[in-house]
């Protein structure tokens, strides 16, 4: 996974890579948790090519190879035309918001000040609970 950071880091230090709008403050491209991998950018076609040459890249050096059956794109804010495109493009499913990751739910959506200390609660409890054992 070093290796993958070290591809996405350059990619992202490229003229034709725009990180997504909500990431660029962070200069952040990627999370990765075990075996999961969420690669952020911003959505179009140039700069999700750049994203996909970089996995490419990835796979050729290590061999390891994603599972499509478990690969989707989340995209938001795009035409139906460029949709499609960036589904063709990477071969991936079109994801919808909210999903569970690690057990919390994730959406786009900005969460509001009851909902962020609900969220801290069940981290705090699942912490404490898991100390507990």
């Amino acid at each position: 996974m070093e290796y993958l950071y070290r591809i996405l880091k350059y990619m992202s230090d490229l003229p034709d890579f725009k990180y997504h709008p909500m990431c660029k403050h962070l200069k952040l491209t990627h999370l990765v948790f075990a075996d999961d991998l969420m690669i952020f950018c911003k959505g179009q076609e140039k700069y999700i090519r750049r994203v996909i040459e970089a996995l490419n890249h990835f796979t050729r050096v290590t061999r390891l190879i994603a599972n499509m059956e478990k690969s989707n794109i989340f995209i938001a804010g795009v035409d139906d035309h460029t949709k499609a495109t960036l589904l063709s493009i990477t071969g991936f499913s079109l994801g919808t918001f909210p999903i569970r990751y690690l057990g919390l739910s994730v959406s786009p959506k900005k969460r509001n000040k009851l909902e962020c200390h609900q969220l801290i609660d069940k981290i705090t409890q699942k912490i404490q609970n898991g100390y507990a054992k």
